[in-house]
């Protein structure tokens, strides 16, 4: 049918988010990258695309969450990871600030790989995986995560409600 024959055959991209930049652009280069998490348009991002996010020369903070809001395909995966490029190659560290649940949710998102990211000072989970059904590969991470003075559960990994043969692969972290 038209909708397979066009998910196969499709460009796949790379993508760039760097809270560096003075403003945010449409990703698709460093110098033209989203500023915040919040600015990727996740519905329009083609199956196989790979977000490389900046750690800067040496480490860059992100005071946000990332919430992944796409799937990939078997062949395919949307793959989020920190940036390679010199001067965009440092740690990238994603700190709750105790204020925030989690640093990474990808909840009933499918074919999606999280890998190489520090993620820290969440009140409830590091990294959150729920409802998926298919290859969420979630690898290279470093989490230190918790603030159980705070009311919270100090979790690294949360991976709930997820069915099937290896529907969540925690590997390497």
């Amino acid at each position: 049918d038209r909708e397979t024959y066009a998910s196969t055959t499709e460009e796949t991209a790379s993508y760039y988010v760097d809270s560096a930049v003075s403003r945010s652009g449409d990703g698709t280069s460093w110098t033209a990258a989203w500023r915040s998490f919040s600015d990727i348009p996740w519905a329009s991002l083609n199956r196989g695309a790979t977000i490389y996010v900046s750690g800067g020369t040496s480490s860059q903070t992100y005071a946000e969450t990332l919430i992944v809001q796409a799937s990939g395909l078997e062949d395919r995966p949307i793959t989020i990871t920190r940036g390679m490029d010199i001067g965009h190659g440092g740690a990238v560290i994603i700190d709750g600030q105790y204020a925030r649940e989690y640093g990474i949710v990808v909840d009933g998102q499918n074919h999606v790989v999280v890998r190489g990211f520090e993620v820290r000072n969440h009140i409830d989970a590091g990294i959150r995986v729920v409802s998926a059904t298919a290859a969420v590969v979630i690898e290279e991470n470093f989490v230190d995560s918790g603030a159980p003075n705070l009311g919270g559960n100090a979790r690294g990994f949360e991976v709930r409600d997820s069915r099937g043969a290896r529907p969540v692969i925690l590997r390497n972290n």
